[in-house]
Parts: structure tokens; sequence; C-alpha cells
């Protein structure tokens, strides 16, 4: 299957010649609207974390074997370089370590309300360079959790 540097497969447009131009470039539009942009940007921090977790093998193995009951480079190649696999607490731990930058987790939490409201929690990821010094290290970034996706947070910009 070929595809162009936008990860757009080519040989279905092939198929589509024979429709009015409008047609094509709709769904030309669609897809491009899919954030293929995005892609390689993930694609490139997958590949820093799947390198952080292998440098600090042993660090992680408990971890991943408590996890998947796998190896290292098993779960590398199959939770953490593949594009559409979720991260966990290991990936944010071995990028946050990796980046040397400190992350922030931000999820909202509904079992704790009585009365139908929704409480935010967080959890902070330091990085081990940062967490031998003294004092608090303020996070960086700030990522909303909703299952199976992160959304970055941005900070208010005082008016």
């Amino acid at each position: 299957m070929m595809s162009c540097f936008l990860g757009v497969e080519i040989s279905r447009y092939r198929t589509m010649v024979s429709f009015k131009k409008i047609e094509v470039l709709n769904q030309l539009a669609f897809d491009l609207s899919l954030d293929v942009f995005g892609w390689p940007v993930v694609m490139f921090f997958r590949f820093v974390t799947s390198a952080e977790i292998r440098k600090r093998s042993e660090f992680f193995e408990p971890f991943i074997m408590g996890l998947a009951n796998t190896t290292v480079e098993q779960f590398c190649k199959s939770s953490v370089e593949p594009m559409g696999e979720e991260s966990d607490h290991v990936h944010i731990i071995a990028i946050s370590d990796a980046l040397g930058v400190a992350i922030r987790i931000v999820y909202l939490d509904r079992s704790s309300c009585d009365k139908g409201g929704v409480s935010v929690n967080h959890h902070d990821f330091i990085p081990t360079v940062s967490s031998s010094r003294s004092g608090a290290v303020e996070p960086f970034i700030t990522l909303l959790y909703r299952p199976g996706h992160y959304d970055m947070l941005y900070p208010k910009r005082p008016s």
C-alpha cells in the first residue's frame, strides 16, 4: 500500500478518479482533518519513551512484568512504539525522565462526590534529576486524562 508523506493512502484516491473533483477534495480535506500532521511528533515521543525504558530497563522491568508479564523489549515493541496504544504510568515516568520535564496529570473523579459533582485530582510526575534537588518542582506540562486519551491544558493568561 503506497502512502504519501502525510500518511494519506494514495491508492484510495486512484479509485476516486472517475468521481467529481469536489468529492475527491472533500475526502482529502476530511483525511487531513484527522490530525496526520501531529502523528510524526507523537511517534517521535513514543520512540523517546521507548529508548528511556530500554536504557533504564532494570528500573522499569518490575513495573512492566507486573503489568504485562513480558520483557522490556516486548513491552516497548507492543505497548510503547505502536501508534494507537494507550499510555499509562510507566510511559509517563519514562518520558518525564527522558525530557527532564515535570508533568502533571489532571483527572476528574466522580466517585467521591455525593451530589453528582466532580472533583479534580492530579498526580505529578517529577523527573529523577529534579526530584534529587531540594525544593518543590512545579510541573511544566499539564495533561487532562480522559479514558484512552490525554489533552494538553494551557494556563489561563492574565487579562
